[in-house]
């Protein structure tokens, strides 16, 4: 099942760009925009799954011909992508690397002044799910903050710069549990946990999404027992800080689903399911946890072989990711995996091949062609063709 709160958005509780000044954004340069991949032939209709719609970042046409380079937006024309530049250039990892080169041919590449900007475009091809991309550049900004730390230290700043060093493990924890790497996770925000659990003033979120997270490493360790102690420290946490059933409690509560399924309690953990997407129905800010919230009961009924009432639920959710994001994500993989299984188990096997085919598509581009997803998708396919 997929993580329902991984503490993600923001750097935990740091921000980097408050110590580390950015240059100013200047205008798109000619060349900006280039000709997307050709794709299957318009007119014949979306099967859900077997192609995601290329939706214009500026109208919302579909099939749009035109994809910038930071691969995650697509546009009808130049006048388009124009009038969308505003509100993407910030979400931009094409624009930021250029914007970074132009500044460091000015200052040198290793300019501490730097770390902001390094650490906004890892944090960017983070959010992408491009991970090896977002490990490269948040290592680099590790590099350059203990290149920093030294000054600190001798003028007193040494709080600030072991609170930017914490956020930056938390942020590279969460990277490395994406990519299973767990024990290199569990360390890193351990660490995190340390620093903000002695710093001085509130960092109640941050201590919260940091055992969260913990709880999501053990869980995938198959420490369940640790996981839930750290999943109920940080109910406690939110629950303190926003009320009974806000967000981030829902989150917790999917994940404890998470630990009921792997114990093989799925039909008892149905109903906590059912309750975190109440929560995010009735909340709604947060689109792309609603698709997760979709993806993790849809699971519930797939592993109880309900097709029917698997299959409204994932494609809820794939309709909901796909408007919410438009690059491709490990969510949507995900929804297209179960997707091909109810498929399957409808007796569906070319629709259902067509799915696992997108699914392994996805994950090799998002978790990389070695992935425990990609293994997942490659072994579903099997049982089609072992059906065929």
């Amino acid at each position: 099942p997929q993580s329902t709160n991984r503490g993600g958005g923001e750097p935990h509780g740091w921000c980097f760009g408050g110590c580390f000044h950015f240059p100013e954004a200047w205008c798109p340069r000619s060349g900006l925009v280039c000709r997307a991949p050709a794709g299957p032939a318009a007119g014949k209709g979306m099967d859900v799954g077997t192609e995601r719609p290329k939706r214009c970042g500026s109208c919302a046409t579909a099939a749009a011909p035109l994809r910038c380079p930071c691969k995650a937006a697509y546009y009808c024309d130049a006048a388009c992508q124009k009038r969308a530049w505003k509100e993407h250039k910030g979400g931009c990892t094409a624009h930021c690397i250029k914007k970074l080169e132009e500044e460091r041919g000015r200052t040198g590449r290793g300019c501490p002044s730097h770390v902001g900007a390094v650490v906004q475009i890892g944090h960017l091809f983070r959010v992408q799910e491009r991970l090896p991309e977002a490990e490269e550049w948040l290592l680099e900004a590790e590099r350059l903050l203990r290149s920093v730390r030294p000054s600190a230290d001798r003028t007193g700043g040494q709080p600030d710069m072991e609170i930017a060093l914490a956020s930056l493990s938390g942020e590279l924890g969460q990277l490395y549990s994406a990519q299973g790497r767990l024990e290199e996770a569990l360390a890193k925000h351990r660490r995190a946990l340390e620093v903000f659990g002695r710093a001085p003033g509130d960092h109640g979120d941050t201590v919260g999404n940091i055992h969260n997270d913990m709880g999501e490493d053990l869980r995938m360790m198959g420490r369940h027992e640790e996981a839930l102690k750290h999943y109920a420290k940080a109910d406690e946490v939110y629950c303190r800080v926003h009320g009974e059933g806000c967000e981030n409690s829902a989150g917790v509560l999917g994940n404890v689903a998470a630990v009921m399924d792997e114990q093989g309690l799925v039909r008892e953990a149905l109903p906590i399911k059912q309750k975190v997407l109440d929560i995010r129905r009735r909340i709604g800010r947060d689109r792309e946890a609603l698709a997760v919230a979709l993806l993790n009961a849809g699971v519930s009924h797939v592993a109880l072989k309900d097709w029917e009432a698997a299959k409204p639920l994932l494609e809820e959710g794939l309709a909901v990711v796909r408007a919410h994001r438009p690059e491709r994500n490990a969510v949507e993989g995900n929804l297209l995996m179960q997707l091909g299984k109810v498929h399957r188990g409808m007796g569906r096997l070319e629709e259902a091949a067509a799915m696992l085919k997108k699914a392994r598509g996805i994950f090799k581009h998002t978790a990389g062609p070695e992935s425990v997803e990609v293994g997942k998708a490659m072994e579903c396919a099997a049982g089609v063709l072992e059906d065929q």
